[in-house]
Order: C-alpha cells, then sequence, then structure tokens
C-alpha cells in the first residue's frame, strides 16, 4: 500500500484551497521540505484521521474564518480516500505516524508517563492480536460494571428484607405449603414468651410498713421534776394566771435562753434584783430544759410516725399490689394478698394519732403537770393495735407469693425467648420470599448474577490469554527495543516491559536501567527525589526511547510490507552521532514497509537521507567491503552471529564510506565527529566480541 498524491486539500489549516501540480507523485521513499508553520503537522494530521477514520481531527483544524467545508482527495494505489461532508471514503488503509502526537499518546507527555499513555501503549505493543485480546478483556470488564449496576438494582427489592450478606441463603428457602398455620402457631408462642421476658424484670410485692405502738406514754405524761423551787413555780404561775395565758410556760423558756446578762431582751431596761426574774431563772434551769426535750422528741417522733405521708405511703402500696398481683397471677399460681376489710389504715392511724399528739401537746406545754391518760386513748390503742396484727397476716401473704414469683424468674428465659423470634422470622421469610414479586425478585437476581459469574470467567480467561500471549511479545518487543538502543549508543535499556491491570483496564508499565541501576518510570506525580523517567533521561534519551518503540512496532507488525510509515521531524533533542542512526534506520525501515514518508523542517536532515544508502552495492566480481556484505547476506551457510550482526557492519561501512575520497557522496574537509566516531567504535567492538 502506497501514497500516490495529494491532489487536494481544502480548508484545514493553512491549506485553504492546495491542489496537486507539477510531479508531485509519491515514491517508496518520499522526503517533504517545510519550514516551520507551513503545514506538515496539519498533513500529519489529515493521515492521522486517516488512519483512525476520525474526522474530528480534520473538524478540529479547519481553516480558520473559511466559510467553505474541509475536503481532502489522496490517490492510492488502492483507489482514492476522500474526505467530505465530515466523513471519509476512502479503501482500506495501513498508515503508522511517527510525530509529536504519537509521542504524547503512546510514550510519554511533558516529562513523565501518565495512564493514558501506559494504556495506548500496551495496545501499541501488543499489536493487532494483543489488541483483540485486551479488547475481549476490556469487553469482559465493561459488561461485567454493567451487570453489576443491574444487580444492584435486583438486590435493592431483596435487602428490605435480609442483608447483603444473606441474599444466597434467602433465594434457597423452600416453599412451604403449612408456613401460614405455622406462622400462626408460632406467634402466639413468641408473644408469650416476650411477655414473660417483660416479667423477668417486673417488681415484686411490695410489704406494707405501719409505725410501732409507743411505748412509756403513761410515765412520759405522769413524770415531773421535784428539784424545782415550789416558790418559783408559784411566783412563774401567778405571774401567767395575771395575764391569762396560765398552762403555758414555753414561751417563758424559750426568752430565759435569749437573756444575757441584766438587760431584758425586749424592754432593753435593767433586770437586776428583779424577784420576778431570779424566780424564772430558778424555774426553767438546766435539769428543767433537759426535761422538756425529751418531751418534746416523743411528741416530734411520734408526729414522724404517724405522719399522713406514711398514710399514704402504705395506702399506696396496697393498691399498686393489688394491680400488681392481679398480672402475676396470670403467671404464677399465687394466692392474691387481701388486707381484711376491718383493717382501716387510715382511719384507725388517724384516730390514734390524734389523741397521741394531743396529750403530748399538753404535757409540751406544761412540762411539770401530771396529764392522766384518759379512756379513749386506750380505745383508740387498741384499734390501732389491731390493724397492725391484721397488716402483718397481709405482709405473711406477701411474702409466700414474692416466693413463688422469685422461683418463676429464675425459669424465665431469655435466651428462649430469641431462638423462638427467630423462628418466627424464619417462618416469615419463607412466605414473603415465595411472595410473587420477591419471587421474580429472587430468579432475577440469580440470572444477573449467574451472567457476571460467566462474564468473570471469561475475563479471568482472557487475561490468561493475554498474559501468555504479551510474554512472549513483549520480550521480543524489549529485545528490539534494547537492540536499537544500543545503535543509538543509549546510556540506558529497558529491563522489563510488562502488562498491568491497575484501573481493570490493561496498560503498559517498563523500567530502565541506567549504570546497572533499576529506575521504575514512574509518573507525574512521582517525587522529584526519586529516580523516574521524568528526572533521569535527557530529551535526546526520551525522544530516542520513542523512536525506539517505534521501530519495534513496525517490526511486529506482521502487516508492515502494506503498510505507509510516516515520520515528522524524527530527530528531536538528538545529537550528530544518534541523527545518523535515525536516518539510517529510517532508511532500513523502508526495505520492509510500502513506502516511507519523512516531513522536516531540517533541510540537512533530509539531503543525508536522501543520500544514505542501506543495501549493499552490488558490483559483480569487486571486493568491497558492501559486495561482501551483500554476499554474506544471501548465502545460507554464513554462520549465524555474522547475519545478526549484519546491519551494524553495514552501518559502519555506510559511515567510513563518506570519508573515502573515492565515494561519490563524499565531502571534501568534512568535519569528524568524535561522538559519533565514538558509537561506531563502540559497534565494531561489540561485532568483535561475538
Amino acid at each position: 500500500m502506497s501514497i500516490q498524491q495529494v491532489r487536494l486539500i481544502n480548508s484545514i489549516g493553512r491549506f485553504r484551497a492546495a491542489s496537486a501540480s507539477g510531479d508531485v507523485t509519491f515514491k517508496k521513499f518520499t522526503l517533504i521540505f517545510g519550514e516551520n508553520g507551513r503545514g506538515k503537522t496539519t498533513l500529519c494530521a489529515i493521515l492521522r484521521s486517516l488512519q483512525t477514520n476520525a474526522p474530528e481531527i480534520i473538524e478540529g483544524r479547519k481553516t480558520l474564518s473559511s466559510t467553505n467545508k474541509p475536503m481532502v482527495r489522496i490517490a492510492m494505489n488502492s483507489g482514492t480516500a476522500v474526505f467530505a461532508d465530515s466523513a471519509w471514503k476512502s479503501p482500506e488503509t495501513r498508515i503508522r505516524i511517527f510525530d509529536a502526537q504519537y509521542i504524547a499518546d503512546n510514550i510519554y507527555s511533558g516529562d513523565a508517563i501518565g495512564t493514558d499513555q501506559r494504556r495506548n501503549l500496551c495496545r501499541v505493543v501488543l499489536g493487532q492480536n494483543g489488541v483483540e485480546l485486551a479488547r475481549k478483556y476490556d469487553q469482559c470488564d465493561a459488561g461485567i460494571n454493567a451487570k453489576n449496576a443491574e444487580i444492584r438494582t435486583a438486590r435493592a427489592t431483596l435487602t428490605q428484607y435480609v442483608h447483603t450478606s444473606q441474599i444466597s441463603d434467602f433465594i434457597e428457602l423452600q416453599a412451604d405449603p403449612d408456613i401460614d398455620a405455622k406462622i400462626e402457631t408460632k406467634a402466639p408462642e413468641v408473644a408469650g414468651l416476650k411477655e414473660s421476658d417483660k416479667l423477668r424484670t417486673r417488681a415484686d410485692l411490695d410489704s406494707i410498713e405501719l409505725p410501732p405502738l409507743p411505748t412509756n406514754l403513761a410515765t412520759m405524761l405522769e413524770s415531773t421534776l421535784e428539784d424545782v423551787s415550789r416558790a418559783a413555780e408559784q411566783a412563774v404561775r401567778k405571774h401567767l394566771a395575771s395575764h391569762h395565758i396560765a398552762g403555758d410556760e414555753s414561751w417563758l423558756s424559750d426568752g430565759m435562753e435569749l437573756m444575757s446578762g441584766d438587760t431584758c431582751p425586749f424592754c432593753g431596761q435593767s433586770t437586776k434584783g428583779l424577784d420576778l426574774i431570779e424566780a424564772y431563772r430558778a424555774f426553767f434551769n438546766a435539769e428543767y430544759q433537759k426535761f422538756c426535750s425529751k418531751i418534746t422528741r416523743y411528741k416530734a417522733t411520734s408526729e414522724q410516725l404517724l405522719s399522713d405521708d406514711r398514710i399514704d405511703l402504705a395506702l399506696s402500696r396496697l393498691a399498686g399490689n393489688e394491680s400488681n398481683a392481679e398480672v402475676w397471677a396470670q403467671y404464677v399460681s399465687i394466692k392474691r394478698p387481701a388486707l381484711d376489710k376491718k383493717a382501716n389504715i387510715k382511719e384507725s392511724m388517724t384516730a390514734f394519732r390524734d389523741i397521741l399528739l394531743d396529750l403530748c401537746a399538753k404535757k409540751v406545754a406544761s412540762p411539770l403537770d401530771r396529764v392522766t391518760v384518759p379512756r379513749a386513748y386506750h380505745t383508740a390503742y387498741s384499734a390501732f393495735e389491731a390493724t397492725k396484727k391484721l397488716v402483718d397476716d397481709y405482709n405473711e401473704h406477701v411474702k409466700a407469693a414474692n416466693a413463688l414469683i422469685a422461683g418463676y424468674k429464675k425459669t424465665a428465659s431469655a435466651a428462649q425467648t430469641q431462638a423462638a423470634e427467630k423462628q418466627l422470622a424464619g417462618l416469615r421469610l419463607i412466605k414473603k420470599r415465595h411472595e410473587p414479586e420477591i419471587a421474580a425478585g429472587c430468579t432475577l437476581y440469580s440470572k444477573l448474577t449467574a451472567e457476571k459469574d460467566e462474564l468473570d470467567r471469561q475475563k479471568a480467561e482472557a487475561r490468561d490469554a493475554l498474559d501468555t500471549y504479551s510474554t512472549d511479545v513483549l520480550t521480543r518487543y524489549r529485545n528490539y527495543i534494547n537492540a536499537n538502543l544500543r545503535k543509538f549508543s543509549a546510556g540506558f535499556h529497558i529491563g522489563e516491559v510488562r502488562v498491568e491491570y491497575t484501573g481493570r483496564v490493561p496498560n503498559s508499565t517498563f523500567c530502565f536501567i541506567i549504570n546497572d541501576t533499576l529506575v521504575e518510570m514512574g509518573n507525574a506525580e512521582t517525587p522529584i527525589n526519586q529516580p523516574s523517567f521524568k528526572n533521569t533521561l535527557s530529551a535526546g534519551d526520551r525522544s530516542t526511547l520513542a523512536l525506539a518503540f517505534f521501530m519495534a512496532e513496525i517490526a511486529e507488525d506482521p502487516n508492515k510490507a502494506d503498510t505507509i510509515v510516516v515520520f515528522d521531524d524524527p530527530f528531536n533533542s538528538q545529537d550528530h552521532y544518534r541523527r545518523t542512526c535515525t536516518i539510517t534506520e529510517i532508511r532500513r525501515s523502508g526495505n520492509n514497509v510500502g513506502q516511507v514518508v519523512v516531513m522536516s523542517h531540517d533541510r540537512h536532515f533530509l539531503r543525508e537521507t536522501h543520500i544514505r544508502r542501506i543495501a549493499p552495492t552490488e558490483m559483480e566480481g569487486a571486493s568491497t567491503l558492501g559486495a561482501m556484505l551483500g554476499r554474506i547476506r544471501e548465502n545460507e551457510q554464513v554462520p549465524q552471529a555474522l547475519k545478526l550482526a549484519y546491519d551494524d557492519i553495514d552501518d559502519i561501512n555506510t559511515y567510513t564510506r563518506q570519508y573515502m575520497h573515492g565515494d561519490p557522496n563524499y565531502v571534501q574537509g568534512k568535519r569528524l565527529s568524535s561522538d559519533e566516531l565514538a558509537g561506531f567504535v563502540e559497534k565494531v567492538l561489540l561485532i568483535v566480541g561475538h
């Protein structure tokens, strides 16, 4: 396959209306010179659009301000390729292009190798067969992603009832024709066990506590003080009587405690020498105060024990026991405690309290007077005593009931309740599993997961096939690349090329070796203090590496004999020696491909490319090194090692010939490059080493 003519380019880049004129027919080797900005890159873009059938490449380069539609017409040896109305009509074409776009897409971008370059290079390295295997892998991966989305949707229906991890077990549940009857039997059982579980924390019955009966009341009421002065007592009582407050000397007792010195705390006048004050002091002495305190405490204790709060507490417990015993009686065979109707707690306690406190109040008012216990007190005492006995009987019943309740609590098991609940939940799941909507969901989920499993199997199979294929291809690729790097006298070589599956999509990665040290390719995020592609290779090294990959791609192409190879300024950042090597490799590739097109802004590079010849000089009977090389190549009896070294020997011959007077390409006074010479000397030494 080859290009014959570029006959028309309209409204693309700088080509407003370019048409072929004169002898512009492309040859086996076609060299195109053009200064910067003259359309070489545009022509490459047109060929890349044809190569990939990507009209958008041309649409994006439409001539600015032009109203005409882009149009291209390229004559091929197999027909005419036409671009019109944003589409290509073309015979099958095989084109490979080496330019800045190829490098940016497949090798490196800027100063680093990114994810896109690694993925694209993987396809470049693997070739057509490998790409097909990778495509199958990608299809499986894409299918798995799509299937996972469907599975998530189907799963959402089922996870309303079971956890994701339980879906498989849920689907396997078998239908049960008696499921409704089983649920109807199990549900009440669970309800009863739940109630039992609650009863384990339910309170027992409460005993009713009534205050003890008072003792020594009569003794306290009839007690007095014999050592109190009778004269002082008469004086105090007379004074109280004169003010109509007889029988209540407590206020006087309190007042005496406030007296300090000989001054009245009320009126401020002197009390010195007053007989009444002396009578007060004799009457309200320390013994008297102690006696009164005892009486007061007796009264206060009685008030507390027989208070309304204590009465209400007893009645509240009685009522609480009635409702609590009613609940417990449903589960425990207890005899419900019942207080005898004769026991009227509130009335008996209130009546007894009132008469008791009344007697205490009289004694507090006149501590030295004897107070007689009336018959009414004894009557109230007997009534309260009878109530207490009935309450004691009631408490014995409470104690017996609580013993039975405690036994029941010990037998109630939380584990039993949980087991029954689990059984009921399982029965309900069986019923839910076979409802029409859920059954359909289970069928769909099973179908989708089976399809995904099959895709997983196919993906694993595709990966194994790709790994097996790539191992052989990558080894050949690495060897070919390293051979090219040696030709270019690069100070590094590829240590390993491998296929990885980071991010699920196949991508390539490689490491290179400098000074016997392995360096990983890294990426744009690799720290600058770590060796990687971006900080260990010079611009010339990167350009050489890219060209080596491209030449390896051509060498591995089974259809290279029918392929057009295009080079656009392929010698960027190269010194003179590597530039010479680039020219040699371009010319050599022409022996194996359908056509070579070289575009450059450097006329000297194109001139050197034009005059260099790779094929040996065929001069019958001549003994030149070139003729000998030709015979070596054609003679099948030549050792294989010598055949493998043929290209390097031919390069040495071509290089040295330009400095010989008899060669037609000899240039008088041509300056010798020491770097270039060192590179060819290294080749000689390697051959000798063979």
